[in-house]
């Protein structure tokens, strides 16, 4: 049985927006690469949000840090400290000998554990080219608006495009 034109267009969904910065976040919450981690997770989980752009100095995103990238991170360390003890191995530093104490290493950067591809696209990017780049490369799911100068001013993620869909009034 064939659908009818009027059925499939009140099912059809439409974008309202037609540009980069109809979608974006404007000023994202962001992060400092040279970030101690610990204050990095802090900041996901109090703002609740899945992942976080990693700027420079500049304001120009570096990177991006992702819970995922935490977790693999965590999985990493923890997995092989506790793989390598179970060996009678030790991963923990050891002090010279004759050491009254010894310090533990500092807390590694959000530069050493983000990842570092970034996908950005001008604010003028039109708002199927951003929806393309979303769908079009797996497991991206935040793309960066950066002005001309390459200075972050918002992000869309698969979130925002969810917000911008509506079903067409049919008459």
């Amino acid at each position: 049985m064939r659908e009818s034109a009027q059925n499939r267009l009140s099912n059809a969904l439409v974008l309202d927006a037609s540009s980069a910065v109809e979608l974006m976040t404007p000023d994202p919450i962001s992060i400092h690469q040279d970030t101690a981690l610990p204050e990095a997770v802090r900041l996901l989980m109090e703002k609740d949000i899945s992942a976080v752009p990693v700027l420079d100095e500049t304001g120009r995103p570096v990177g991006v840090l992702s819970r995922t990238d935490l977790v693999r991170y965590l999985h990493k360390e923890v997995w092989g400290r506790t793989l390598a003890s179970s060996h009678g191995v030790s991963l923990a530093p050891s002090a010279p000998p004759g050491a009254a104490e010894h310090h533990a290493p500092a807390a590694p950067s959000v530069r050493e554990v983000m990842t570092p591809a970034i996908l950005s696209v001008p604010p003028t990017a039109t708002a199927v080219e951003v929806v393309a780049h979303l769908l079009g490369l797996g497991n991206v799911h935040r793309v960066f608006v950066e002005d001309n100068a390459g200075v972050l001013i918002g992000v869309v993620s698969a979130r925002d495009v969810l917000r911008k869909l509506h079903r067409p009034e049919v008459q």
